[in-house]
């Protein structure tokens, strides 16, 4: 649940994903946290260095989108180098096609999230196939 805390309390989901200026993962009391999947939207250094306390920040938008237009993508250099200052796993987001999968597996993200790339297709169970296995071929390449 985006942000939702009060629901996913109430409806015992496992996890909770936070928005870049909502409630930082560190106020979520403790047993809280130990128990639930914890995520953070961020998008640059100042985010990541407030992720402290998730499990996951999804670091966006790689690619320029229409989701967020007018905002550059960070690129492949870029995303690397705010990688280096998160204190948890970097998942990519924005534009992601199954061709940058081996470069961003390979630049040290832990994986990659993606939405329109499934869900704008037309076959989205068949894309999100595609993705799938291009997403091992690049870990175990």
């Amino acid at each position: 649940l985006s942000d939702r805390v009060d629901l996913a309390l109430v409806s015992g989901v496992d996890g909770v994903h936070l928005k870049d200026r909502g409630i930082p993962p560190a106020a979520l009391p403790e047993e809280l946290r130990a128990r639930w999947l914890v995520g953070v939207s961020r998008h640059d250094e100042d985010g990541l260095a407030r992720a402290g306390g998730a499990d996951y920040a999804t670091l966006s938008p790689y690619r320029e989108t229409a989701s967020k237009p007018g905002q550059p993508g960070l690129g492949l250099e870029r995303l690397r180098g705010l990688m280096g200052s998160s204190p948890v796993p970097v998942l990519a987001l924005g534009g992601i096609r199954v061709e940058d999968l081996p470069e961003l597996l390979a630049a040290g993200v832990a994986g990659v999230a993606v939405s329109s790339g499934i869900f704008a297709s037309g076959d989205p169970v068949a894309s999100a196939g595609t993705y799938a296995q291009a997403l091992r071929e690049a870990r175990r390449a």
